[in-house]
């Protein structure tokens, strides 16, 4: 078990195989007179925070990427996104992997919106950027400013899919 505190925040992950993610406010918090307070597995008095997540769901690790099926062009996914996948890390700030729905849901976008055959795999959480494979530039990943102006879209290329995962 790990213990994290951030001010008044205590994370608490279960294990190195988490499959769920626990974030609660501790200390600070009273209870109400007549209420019970909530105490963490270690006896640590603490209550549910407003605006948190509290579960996270199962690890990223079966999560399913697009299928052969789903794409209207042939594409190899960039080395290291498997592993990266493998390794559960699908959320990788500020960069959030997309599971085969969401990703089957922008890619009808992408098509309605760019002639350029886009295959997305990640979302960025601080603004429209998506991470997307070019098929005509395979083992390279390119991100797209979504919802721009046809033939403004493309902000970045990378030659890689960890120079990606570094660039925030």
């Amino acid at each position: 078990m790990i213990v994290a505190p951030f001010r008044s925040l205590l994370a608490v992950a279960h294990g190195a195989g988490a499959s769920f993610v626990t974030v609660q406010t501790c200390g600070g918090d009273r209870p109400k007179a007549g209420s019970t307070l909530r105490r963490t597995e270690r006896g640590v008095p603490c209550s549910e925070p407003t605006g948190l997540v509290v579960y996270r769901g199962d690890t990223m690790t079966t999560m399913e990427l697009l299928r052969a099926e789903d794409l209207d062009v042939p594409i190899v996914y960039p080395d290291g996104l498997e592993r990266v996948l493998q390794q559960g890390l699908a959320d990788l700030t500020p960069w959030h992997m997309m599971d085969r729905d969401a990703a089957k849901q922008r890619l009808r976008g992408l098509r309605e919106r760019y002639k350029a055959k886009y295959v997305p795999f990640a979302r960025r959480q601080d603004n429209d950027d998506i991470a997307c494979i070019d098929p005509e530039l395979p083992g390279h990943v390119v991100v797209v400013h979504d919802f721009a102006s046809e033939g403004h879209e493309r902000r970045r290329h990378f030659d890689s899919f960890w120079r990606v995962s570094r660039c925030g």
